[in-house]
């Protein structure tokens, strides 16, 4: 059987997949349940900035403010710089490389948080950021654009 969501690095090393790391959302995190948290990457470190593979099951959206490095998302390296926006999909093998320190947001969400807003069942698989398997799965912003994207997310009062 193929392995398909794992990148060729690790099929290189042979890393076996029981030792990829697995990062589950706490959906009770704060005593009742939730389907969406935002976090600081700074404060993350044993999770965003992991430099072993891991993966998660769930849906997260990080914004770059600063810092610099790189990101290998399955078979895809992306560049990570400030204005950088990455999207990753539960079950997308994930290594960074960091440069230099990362501070942003990240924003973390199960797949029914958007159920409860879209009639369409299908709407996380249509949009192109999510589930895009043949390249990067980020985008760069412009420092205007990306600040008024955290605005908008009411990540912080900008």
């Amino acid at each position: 059987m193929e392995d398909g969501g794992l990148n060729n690095e690790i099929r290189k090393k042979k890393i076996p997949v029981s030792e990829i790391q697995n990062y589950h959302f706490l959906s009770r995190k704060y005593g009742m349940e939730l389907l969406v948290d935002i976090g600081r990457i700074e404060t993350l470190k044993n999770f965003i900035l992991d430099d072993t593979p891991h993966q998660l099951s769930f849906y997260e959206i990080a914004f770059i403010e600063k810092g610099s490095g790189n990101c290998k998302l399955d078979e895809n390296t992306m560049i990570v710089e400030p204005g950088t926006v990455m999207f990753t999909s539960p079950g997308q093998v994930r290594r960074w490389h960091i440069i230099q320190p990362l501070r942003g947001y990240v924003l973390f969400f199960e797949k029914d948080f958007l159920n409860l807003f879209f009639t369409d069942a299908l709407f996380l698989y249509r949009f192109q950021y999510f589930h895009q398997y043949s390249c990067p799965t980020s985008m760069n912003m412009p420092e205007t654009g990306f600040r008024e994207a955290i605005k908008l997310a009411n990540l912080r009062q900008a």
